[in-house]
């Protein structure tokens, strides 16, 4: 079993926007497969895609995508992890999402560069997803700033949203090993995000841009190792009609304090992101509740959502190994709230798992539960305000103390933000029908939601990359839990696997389904 440090390094980022590939209405359901073995070749990865239905998610029509897929630029090789990270939108506006997938450990070039990493982009159809047009990028891309270098991990993250407001969405992506090069020299692993802007044509590299820690009005400098980028998300905090983006460094140090981690929010507008009236968000921000400690990894999840339901997006920052009462690495959310001028810490939140709301406790905190390791945000109930998910992929799961992870969810409310308190609920796979908690099993290290139903309630994703089935080890799967009028409800939920009948391709040791959602 991989170290804990760097099994968290490696989860992949979640997703909030609708992911229709088909255009029928209900959302759909990629799947990365990083790990997969494709004709031989180890680790070459892959994506499974499910799609949605008025009776959820099925196994009809799903499709299993790698680099030797017909139409996907490229030919799959070892260890490249196509499928690390995952995002979609719709680039080029014609109604269908489209799917974007990482392989940050992608070789560029000749000589070959590496782990220079590409991105690859499937266009979503009336049939769903397709490789006609696919587009694959890199940093050798023509229009792209700076070039391919080895080690760069180039969609190690990704994240869309709609940055000017066009009606198309557009592509941030990470190199987070990027090394910066300024005036006064080069910075190791400092790490950089590129943002590709969507048109009718897709996407394109015209005024694309590249931003790091010491782009002009961001504010911090680049140090070594900081890993800009490591994880991104969007919400409009500041209500202005155009997406902000969110790129998290949770390896910066704050002062003398090593690894604190920090946020930073770069505002869109109609011409794109600007780095006017840029935000920097950390454990030692003026009023804000809580103080850095070292290797707390603030920013090592984040998620944007409107929780209260104002009408300005939220953002909840996670710290998975932050040292509380309960113990080391028992982790902590944090939840600052958005309004006509970006986000503030007038009521922000601190969630922790053994947190009191109105008498309700939310679960049993332990040392290394490693609670806010990953977050996802949706409507789970259907009331308007966003929901919070919350994974803790080392919990120590009751009554037996077994480490196999779980998933707290709380919910949003036009009255209290998200310390609702009662409704809150815990989940662990000894609570859903089909499986048993197991150590290692990870669950909750990847979330994602969508509307796989049509039901207009979200429905919440979890990954359990780790989770052996049969005598695979670390083969992974998905669980699937549904919304309904109240909440989320264990009844009908799914599990998937490549067990599971009908769907493409067989379990494997070390596939690691689930690893990309």
């Amino acid at each position: 079993m991989l170290p804990l440090a760097l099994l968290s390094a490696l989860v992949a980022p979640t997703a909030l926007s609708p992911q229709d590939f088909d255009g029928d209405g209900y959302d759909d359901l990629a799947i990365g497969v990083p790990g997969e073995d494709v004709g031989g070749v180890v680790n070459a990865g892959a994506v499974m895609v499910l799609y949605g239905t008025a009776s959820r998610l099925n196994a009809a029509g799903d499709q299993f995508w790698t680099q030797d897929s017909t139409g996907v630029p490229g030919t799959a090789a070892a260890n490249e992890y196509f499928g690390t990270a995952l995002a979609h939108g719709d680039f080029n506006g014609d109604g269908y999402d489209d799917l974007v997938i990482g392989a940050p450990n992608e070789g560029v070039g000749r000589p070959l560069l590496g782990n220079a990493g590409t991105v690859t982009v499937l266009l979503g159809s009336p049939n769903g997803i397709s490789s006609s047009g696919a587009q694959v990028w890199s940093q050798d891309s023509a229009g792209i700033a700076d070039s391919a270098e080895s080690g760069d991990l180039f969609g190690s993250a990704l994240w869309s949203g709609d940055f000017n407001g066009d009606g198309y969405a557009d592509l941030a992506v990470a190199a987070t090993q990027e090394d910066v090069t300024t005036i006064i020299g080069t910075t190791s692993n400092a790490g950089a995000v590129h943002v590709l802007y969507g048109s009718g044509a897709g996407l394109t590299s015209a005024g694309s841009q590249f931003w790091h820690q010491n782009t002009g009005g961001i504010q911090e400098t680049c140090g070594g190792g900081d890993g800009f980028g490591e994880r991104l998300t969007a919400g409009d905090f500041d209500g202005n009609g155009c997406d902000d983006l969110v790129i998290a460094v949770p390896k910066e140090d704050q002062g003398p304090v090593l690894n604190a981690g920090a946020v930073h929010v770069i505002f869109g507008t109609t011409a794109g992101l600007s780095a006017t009236g840029s935000e920097l968000w950390y454990q030692a921000s003026e009023s804000f509740p809580d103080d850095p400690g070292a290797f707390d990894s603030f920013g090592e999840a984040v998620a944007a959502g409107d929780f209260d339901g104002d009408g300005y997006d939220d953002l909840a920052i996670g710290a998975g190994h932050e040292d509380t009462s309960d113990g080391t690495d028992a982790g902590m959310v944090a939840v600052i709230y958005g309004d006509p001028t970006g986000l503030s810490t007038v009521g922000a939140e601190l969630i922790r798992q053994s947190m009191i709301f109105n008498t309700f406790v939310l679960t049993e905190a332990d040392p290394y539960d490693l609670f806010g390791s990953a977050l996802a945000a949706g409507d789970f109930d259907g009331d308007g305000c966003t929901d919070l998910a919350i994974g803790a992929w080392n919990d120590h799961v009751e009554p037996n103390g077994i480490a196999g992870g779980c998933v707290d969810v709380v919910y949003g409310s036009v009255f209290f933000g998200l310390l609702v308190g009662p409704g809150s609920q815990h989940w662990a796979q000894n609570k859903l029908a089909g499986d048993s908690v197991e150590t290692g099993d990870h669950f909750g290290m990847t979330l994602t939601v969508g509307d796989f139903d049509g039901t207009g309630r979200d429905a919440l994703a979890i990954g359990a990359p780790d989770e052996d089935l049969g005598t695979a080890s670390n083969c992974g799967l998905v669980q699937v839990i549904y919304g309904d009028a109240t909440a989320l409800s264990s009844s009908g939920s799914q599990i998937w696997s490549q067990d599971s009948l009908f769907v493409a391709d067989s379990i494997e040791a070390g596939d690691r389904i689930g690893a990309g959602l």
